[in-house]
């Protein structure tokens, strides 16, 4: 009910949602420090959830009903054929559904 009388108060808490799921989760700059093309080289960057970040794009919209959500892309060192061949494995399966859990 708060939220539904409080738009400034809803968008601030869904830029700082966002802004932590890119940086703590996939590694990638924060919306806010965008504008200076600042970016640390790919060789120094950290692995998150998904791997090492190279690069992503997103977009905030907003739906018929008003609410904010994302969509984006990103892109890691990980190749398309080694996340294939993860998926297909027993092992990786069971240490990744663990980690989910």
């Amino acid at each position: 009910r708060l939220a539904a009388t409080n738009a400034v108060a809803t968008s601030l808490m869904y830029q700082l949602l966002i802004d932590a799921v890119l940086t703590a989760l996939i590694g990638l700059p924060s919306q806010k420090g965008c504008h200076d093309r600042l970016t640390t080289p790919v060789f120094q960057r950290e692995a998150r959830i998904f791997g090492t970040p190279v690069a992503g794009v997103w977009v905030t919209e907003t739906s018929g009903r008003k609410a904010l959500h994302l969509h984006g892309a990103f892109w890691t060192c990980l190749s398309p054929r080694l996340l294939a061949k993860l998926a297909a494995s027993e092992r990786w399966q069971s240490q990744l559904m663990a980690a989910i859990e």
